[in-house]
């Protein structure tokens, strides 16, 4: 409370949403754990999701916590998306893998 009490008295009570967004991101970096959003043209599968769970965390690799080495508790996150053609959109935070058709004919200039 005195949090948010200081908060208003300093006239920063409009910036609550992205203190918010920045302590649970902070949280879930303590806790490994890594929310990845994919964009396929088709649904995945169950196997499909684990198969790409797995590759995310090879990917992602170790986070290394002294004195343990811990891999990253992924939550997957599925949408269909028709644009992107075939393949997959993946975001992990800020980083975005373009893996579909569309953005490797982007890419060579095909389409604009």
């Amino acid at each position: 409370m005195n949090f948010l009490h200081l908060l208003v008295d300093k006239k920063r009570i409009g910036y609550i949403q992205i203190i918010c967004e920045s302590f649970l991101e902070k949280a879930y970096d303590f806790l490994c754990i890594k929310f990845v959003e994919v964009w396929s043209s088709v649904e995945l599968s169950s196997e499909q999701e684990k198969r790409l769970t797995r590759k995310l965390v090879d990917f992602l690799g170790p986070l290394f916590d002294k004195p343990f080495v811990k891999y990253p508790t992924i939550f997957l996150t599925t949408r269909i998306e028709k644009k992107i053609l075939g393949g997959l959109v993946i975001r992990v935070g800020s980083k975005v893998i373009d893996l579909s058709l569309r953005g490797d004919l982007e890419r060579v200039g095909i389409l604009a």
